[in-house]
């Protein structure tokens, strides 16, 4: 009880026949620190060390608090494991750790430690560098890839691949599961073509997106969305396998692409360019622009990006079924030939290019 008094204050001993008290600290404004004990109930404790254990059980002490003073206090083993046993119970435990990520965290590290050191009857204690061998970390690793938070996965890859033996094994990897690679292309494009046909939001299609950046080509690793760049945000940063950036700017499905302004469908006066395309090249070439003329220092330094200079640019916008007529598709056609690094892409040719790509890689997988 003198161990734990606080500084500043005198300890009292308040001992009573009352079964019902809560006993412990008594929380006063004045000088001492008071500390209620069921007289009957602690002459019923028998323990080696009676008050050390008394109070360092259900008395309603700090269990921690008791357990570091007991380990300055008891050099017997036997004792210091009497007093830790009755100090830290699962209650004790649940309570500390309940809603805390972080203390559940560090109760499941020291679980792991345990089982290291004392596994089932009939294993070997793992040595450190047995720590990693298939046996030990394979179950953890389905864990994580069942359970992981959004991001983890993401973390647990680089870390994989941090290393010239890391990206070697992933290479092989991948290489063996190509077949599942193009069957998850395929998916995805037939996913996103049956989310165009439902009443689908622009949120939810970018979110698709989001996840799934090989929807836009293989050579795309990850979608960074709603990117901040100088003067400017672009919809999506979209990053290569090589490591630079390209951009990807989203407008509505909805969207008009080409215009048919009326009369004869053939004379090329009954046609112009939408304003959303119209707005979207003019940002994406602004956009190029300040790119091209940013150092990539300053890229990494102000927006967590670099190799981002003279991106190629896709517009997503608009449907090609809805073209009002075919001249208005040749019209699409023939701006996409003329634009340099930028293409103009309705949805619905989004996931066609997709089908398209799977069926093609499937011949040589």
């Amino acid at each position: 009880m003198k161990d734990g008094c606080p500084a500043g204050k005198k300890p009292v001993l308040l001992l009573t026949v009352q079964d019902d008290v809560d006993e412990g600290p008594l929380l006063t404004e004045d000088k001492h620190y008071i500390v209620v004990t069921q007289i009957q109930r602690y002459q019923e404790y028998k323990p080696t060390k009676r008050a050390l254990g008394y109070f360092a059980d259900d008395s309603g002490l700090n269990a921690v608090t008791a357990a570091r003073r007991a380990l300055k206090r008891v050099t017997d083993d036997h004792q210091l494991d009497e007093v830790l046993a009755t100090s830290i119970t699962t209650e004790r435990l649940v309570r500390w750790a309940e809603r805390n990520t972080e203390r559940i965290a560090v109760l499941e590290d020291a679980l792991a430690i345990l089982q290291m050191a004392f596994p089932p009857e009939g294993h070997e204690p793992l040595r450190s560098q047995d720590m990693v061998r298939e046996d030990a970390i394979l179950d953890l690793i389905k864990r994580i890839m069942k359970d992981a938070e959004a991001g983890v996965i993401e973390k647990l890859a680089d870390e994989l691949t941090s290393t010239s033996q890391g990206r070697e094994a992933a290479s092989g990897a991948m290489s063996k599961r190509l077949s599942v690679r193009i069957e998850d292309l395929r998916n995805a494009a037939r996913e996103f073509r049956e989310l165009l046909r439902a009443d689908v939001t622009e949120p939810e299609l970018q979110k698709y997106i989001e996840g799934k950046p090989f929807l836009l080509g293989f050579r795309y690793a990850q979608v960074l969305p709603a990117h901040k760049i100088p003067r400017g945000k672009v919809d999506f940063m979209v990053r290569r396998h090589d490591g630079y950036h390209d951009l990807l700017e989203l407008k509505r499905p909805d969207c008009k692409i080409i215009r048919f302004l009326g009369g004869d469908p053939t004379h090329p006066s009954s046609y112009s360019l939408s304003s959303e395309l119209g707005q979207a090249l003019a940002q994406a070439h602004l956009y190029r622009e300040w790119l091209a003329i940013t150092p990539d220092s300053t890229m990494k330094a102000q927006y967590g990006v670099e190799q981002v200079r003279n991106p190629r640019v896709t517009i997503i916008i608009g449907l090609r079924s809805s073209l009002p007529t075919p001249e208005a598709a040749t019209i699409l056609d023939q701006l996409n030939l003329t634009l340099h690094r930028m293409e103009v892409l309705p949805y619905d040719m989004l996931a066609r290019r997709a089908e398209i790509e799977s069926d093609n890689l499937a011949i040589f997988a």
